[in-house]
């Protein structure tokens, strides 16, 4: 119980950190917003906004419901981990202006599937053992009922 909670505690402030993360992006994208439009980059300096501010945002809102323990924070949080990787890929890949070859990203691929797995794996542990822990507390309900 004791070791899901503190996991519980670092998955919330990791996700508050990426939130800061993408916060501090957003604020560099409009500090540069006349030079991006300059060099014409792609997606666009709009769209770099938009997603900057979607994941600060959800990635906030995560970490603080994961810190009042809401029962669906833990689904929210691996929805976003998901929607956060293949962006990271599409923008890597498919969006890049200099893309690199495949076999230089082979790494990087591994690396970011193991955080991914280990983020989400790590959320259902936690919305399991909070599961077992409010049925528990059902059935003892029940049980101090029947006497």
């Amino acid at each position: 119980m004791k070791k899901a909670l503190i996991l519980h505690y670092i998955i919330a402030v990791l996700f508050i950190v990426l939130s800061l993360v993408h916060f501090l992006s957003l604020a560099m994208t409009l500090q540069s917003w006349v030079w991006l439009r300059v060099f014409e980059i792609n997606p666009g300096t709009g769209f770099l906004a938009f997603i900057n501010l979607f994941f600060a945002l959800g990635f906030l809102l995560a970490g603080l419901f994961l810190l009042l323990k809401r029962t669906w924070a833990y689904g929210f949080g691996a929805i976003l981990s998901t929607l956060a990787f293949i962006w990271f890929w599409i923008s890597r890949t498919l969006l890049s202006q200099s893309p690199l070859p495949f076999s230089r990203q082979v790494v990087l691929l591994v690396i970011s599937v193991l955080f991914l797995l280990l983020s989400i794996l790590s959320l259902w542990l936690l919305n399991s053992e909070r599961n077992e822990v409010s049925s528990s507390h059902q059935n003892s309900g029940k049980k101090d009922d029947q006497k």
